[in-house]
């Protein structure tokens, strides 16, 4: 990571990739009539405040899942590297969240749908909901991603969800599928 940053780089975006295609595959074998986004860029006053992973958009319910996707390294048993991984994917999650609802509040629902080059009757019935899926690890999310509007998960987590999603309704939304990642979120702060 710090003596080969390009080669890092190059590997992150690479991860980043995989990751995209895997959640999509997930959510296309369980809802039907998505359509993403990728990379999209989150600008107020002229800055870029972040990036958006993934959006996944439904047009039938008017949701819009923004996703953050964390392919983090595995710590194994090393207590020193779970605590700074864990720190970093905290605070990398608090700030994607504080700069999504920056970017909302200022933009406002119509200026979300602008910026997502969406028709313009997206912006009557838009639900946004945030989602940070991470590859090994999410359980350090619980105090972080909250709220009925946030979900977090890790890819097995994720994976489950949309199983069960499959299993509980004829026709799951996006909603349906969030709604079984929000019950494996309050288990986990339990």
């Amino acid at each position: 990571r710090f003596h080969f940053p390009k080669d890092y780089d190059k590997n992150q975006a690479a991860r980043e990739a995989s990751l995209q295609r895997a959640v999509r595959r997930v959510i296309d074998e369980t809802c039907k009539g998505v359509e993403y986004l990728e990379n999209v860029k989150m600008r107020a006053n002229g800055q870029v405040l972040s990036d958006i992973d993934l959006v996944a958009l439904e047009e039938s319910t008017g949701t819009m899942v923004f996703l953050q996707l964390k392919h983090q390294e595995l710590y194994g048993a090393e207590i020193h590297s779970k605590t700074i991984r864990n720190d970093r994917l905290k605070k990398q999650a608090k700030d994607w969240m504080r700069a999504v609802e920056i970017w909302v509040s200022d933009s406002g629902i119509e200026g979300v749908v602008k910026a997502l080059q969406l028709p313009k009757s997206w912006a009557q019935n838009a639900r946004i909901i945030h989602v940070v899926i991470s590859r090994h690890y999410a359980y350090a999310l619980r105090d972080i991603v909250e709220g009925e509007r946030s979900a977090f998960a890790n890819w097995p987590q994720f994976f489950n969800a949309a199983q069960l999603a499959r299993e509980k309704y004829q026709l799951p939304t996006l909603q349906d599928l969030l709604s079984g990642l929000q019950e494996t979120q309050k288990k986990a702060k339990k």
